[in-house]
């Protein structure tokens, strides 16, 4: 499997405080790799390290060919790198339907199908009727599907979520898994932040989990699940 994505020592701060201390991983082309782990561990920081959000202070962080570190998120963003943030940022003052609008990339150059408003709509269809109204008036998981409707208009190759289930219903959070597991059959590539470890269970192939920013674990999802004994130690509050 191609590496899309390869992070390597990535250190950051925060003023003077180190919130990362060497975070190494890779993710395959197609694949979808979590970051697990409770609040604070630095699951969040690393996304914004990528995004340049937060420049790391040392590392590296490549992708595909092109090494991204330090750079401004506008231009890391331009090279098809999508990020829902934390806390959704949509546009409380424009409709469902500018949301995405403002966001629209050109066609993809390689001849995969790019994604449109009535493509999103498909995904999730709870945003056709709504497509008039304005973002501030969703609800909660209805603002969290735009947000990451709004991220799929940038026809990304990879995409960052920073925790998609935190603070949803759990018919929501149900309803968001199965359309992201949709998603992940189209074979885009994911990076996922996340503590709900059931719902990133069903979505990964791989899984990092992050303490005090440091990886303590990497490896497959199904060895996390068997070892109570890591899962009580590194994800149990």
């Amino acid at each position: 499997m191609t590496d899309l994505l390869v992070v390597e020592g990535l250190e950051a701060f925060y003023g003077q405080s180190q919130v990362l201390f060497g975070v190494s991983f890779t993710i395959g082309k197609g694949e979808v790799l979590s970051l697990l782990g409770r609040n604070g561990a630095g699951k969040t920081t690393t996304l914004k390290s990528i995004m340049g959000l937060v420049p790391p202070r040392a590392g590296r962080v490549r992708f595909g060919s092109t090494d991204i570190t330090g750079r401004p998120a506008h231009r890391i963003a331009r090279l098809r790198i999508g990020y829902v943030p934390e806390d959704r940022v949509i546009f409380p003052d424009l409709t469902v339907w500018e949301n995405l609008d403002v966001a629209r990339r050109p066609p993809l150059p390689d001849g995969r199908e790019a994604w449109t408003e009535e493509r999103v709509f498909e995904l999730f269809a709870q945003l056709r009727p709504m497509a008039r109204r304005l973002g501030g008036t969703l609800s909660g998981g209805e603002q969290q599907m735009l947000a990451i409707a709004r991220a799929l208009m940038g026809n990304p190759d990879l995409l960052l979520l920073d925790e998609p289930s935190e603070g949803l219903a759990p018919l929501v959070v149900q309803t968001m898994l199965e359309q992201l597991l949709r998603l992940k059959e189209t074979g885009l590539t994911i990076l996922l932040s996340e503590q709900n470890l059931t719902f990133a269970r069903r979505l990964s192939d791989r899984v990092c989990v992050i303490v005090k920013g440091e990886i303590k674990y990497a490896g497959s999802m199904e060895e996390l699940v068997a070892n109570e004994t890591l899962r009580r130690a590194y994800l149990t509050v």
